[in-house]
């Protein structure tokens, strides 16, 4: 009977010690395969800002931009708007549209304003715009991020009956092939 027990122990030991190996070299290659993928920051440069998120006011309209890329058979970029309303009246993207213009970088819909989605922002509420663009060459090309500069313009958000005015911001992007 004792021999059975120290067989059933080694025989758990065992078990124990593979589960463990398993479980760190499914860990180490979740690691090395999220390294393949890096998303890179873009830096404001509004306003003397260098800044990689900017906070942009216009009357009781917050807008907090932040953007990333990554090189991944072209550049991939995405642009997160964060909209707040702190008015008590509604604010309407119904007619809002969005422009991204590119210094180096042929995206699909460069320097063309298309519709931001149909979103009504209540009183003291606020709401995420997303943009997600991709360059059309599909190459990893890190000449172009050097001297990269890309200018969000959005326009059309209806304040009640207001019109607000058109904001630019411009991104310049981190090369991470470049020592700071």
């Amino acid at each position: 009977m004792i021999e059975w027990e120290d067989g059933k122990r080694r025989l758990y030991q065992e078990i124990i010690k593979t589960t463990y190996l398993l479980v760190c070299c499914c860990c180490g290659m979740i690691v090395a395969l999220s390294g393949c993928s890096s998303y890179y920051a873009y830096r404001i440069v509004n306003d003397n800002c260098d800044c990689e998120d900017y906070l942009l006011r216009d009357g009781a309209i917050e807008y907090r931009f932040h953007a990333e890329y990554e090189m991944h058979d072209g550049v991939a970029t995405k642009i997160e708007i964060e909209i707040i309303n702190d008015s008590n009246e509604k604010l309407s993207l119904d007619l809002a549209e969005a422009k991204v213009s590119s210094r180096n970088i042929a995206y699909q819909y460069k320097d063309k304003f298309l519709p931001l989605p149909s979103l009504i922002i209540g009183p003291h509420s606020s709401d995420i715009v997303k943009l997600i663009g991709k360059e059309t060459s599909g190459e990893d090309d890190w000449y172009k991020i050097a001297g990269e500069q890309m200018t969000v313009t959005i326009k059309g958000l209806m304040l009640g009956q207001n019109m607000l005015k058109e904001q630019h911001v411009i991104f310049v992007p981190v090369n991470p092939k470049l020592k700071r």
